[in-house]
Order: structure tokens, then C-alpha cells, then sequence
């Protein structure tokens, strides 16, 4: 007697209901969880976005400390170079019972000489400020607010008067403040003036004097 052929089946109907069931389960929570994963995604970009715009701002709030710096330094360097400058005031005066006129000459680095008949240059703020002429006690004063580099020389010239005189002197720097030596003019020579002293100034505006003998 011939034997029946039997199907075998893996899955049984329990087995794929199990599975069904399962799968619908899975479904079921993967639904319900969309929308927390949504809001996760939702908050991770709003974070994103409040990060770079605090990045921006953070940006431009360097930058504007860079401007600020750089404000400064330019500002520093302007106080530096100011404080670099040498002003000079140079002071010559005499005491006489008669009237005199003497006359003091400054000759600067580029060889202007500053006198009573020129008394400033164009571009220049060195002038002469006191210009005493025919007193009995009179006084020449002539300043700038910086030496440059080079030599300025210190001359006294006997314009006009009588007998012999004595004039005296005191040069004013931020390096020094110092007297010149009296000098005894012994008649008026309008022709030659008395080298006195040399200012002589570096280039880091260091200035120093020099008595001429």
C-alpha cells in the first residue's frame, strides 16, 4: 500500500501569527516614537542654530576688540612719539646801566639761522618768541617743541651799544637744563657773532651740550 505524501510546512499558522503580531507591535511602538525622535532631530537643529548664531555674535565682538586694539596701538604710538620729542627753550639776557642791543642767533641742523630778521621758517614751529631790542635789561628767547637729530649752534651777536657787557644764558631740553657761561662782549660787531654752545641731539632725541671755548 502506497504511503501518503505529507506537506511539511516550517511556519506553522501559530508561527506566522506570532510573527504578525510582532511585526504590528513594532510598527505600533516605531509610530509611536516618531514624534520623539522628530522633536530629538527638532532640538538638535535649534541647538545648531543658537550655537552659530552665538558663534556670529562671539565674531563680531572679536573683531570689534581687534578694532579697539588696533585703536590703541596707533593711539600708543602716537603717545610714544610725542613723548620721544625733545623741546628746547633757549634763554639769553644781560643787565646794563646804558641801553644795549644784543642779539642771539640759533642755526638748526639744516643750516637756517633764526634771528631777529628771521625769527621762523615755514614748516617750522622753532621760533624766536622775546626779541628785546636797544633796552638796559633786556632778554631773547627762542623755542620748538622738538629737536631733530643734528646740531643746533648757539651764537650771541654785540648789535649795538657801548663799552663792555656781560651776557648770560640757560638752555632748557627734556635731556637737561643747564647755564651757559656768562660772556663778556667787549664792543658791538655787527659783522661776527660768538659761537656759545652746540646743542647736539641723536637719533632717539637724546640731546646733550657742549660749551664752545
Amino acid at each position: 500500500m502506497k504511503k501518503k505524501n505529507r506537506e511539511i510546512n516550517i511556519f506553522s499558522i501559530s508561527a506566522l501569527d506570532l510573527f504578525a503580531s510582532a511585526m504590528g507591535a513594532f510598527l505600533l511602538i516605531a509610530v509611536m516614537a516618531l514624534p520623539y525622535y522628530l522633536k530629538i532631530d527638532k532640538d538638535i537643529i535649534e541647538q545648531k542654530n543658537k550655537l552659530e548664531k552665538e558663534l556670529k555674535q562671539t565674531i563680531q565682538k572679536l573683531s570689534k576688540c581687534e578694532q579697539v586694539i588696533a585703536q590703541q596701538q596707533q593711539q600708543n604710538l602716537k603717545v610714544q612719539k610725542e613723548l620721544s620729542k625733545t623741546f628746547c627753550a633757549i634763554n639769553m639776557n644781560w643787565e646794563s646801566s646804558k641801553i644795549q642791543d644784543v642779539d642771539m642767533y640759533v642755526v638748526d641742523p639744516s643750516g637756517r639761522s633764526y634771528a631777529f630778521d628771521n625769527r621762523r621758517y615755514s614748516g617750522s614751529d622753532a621760533m624766536f618768541t622775546v626779541d628785546s631790542k636797544m633796552v638796559k635789561n633786556g632778554a631773547e628767547v627762542w623755542i620748538t617743541s622738538e629737536l631733530q637729530p643734528g646740531e643746533y649752534k648757539i651764537y650771541y651777536l654785540y648789535y649795538s651799544g657801548s663799552g663792555p657787557l656781560d651776557v648770560n644764558g640757560r638752555v632748557f631740553t627734556k635731556s637737561f637744563t643747564r647755564d651757559l657761561p656768562t660772556k663778556r662782549m667787549r664792543k658791538p660787531d655787527r659783522s661776527n657773532g660768538v659761537l656759545i654752545a652746540v646743542i647736539k641731539v641723536d637719533s632717539n632725541g637724546n640731546a646733550t651740550l657742549e660749551i664752545s671755548t
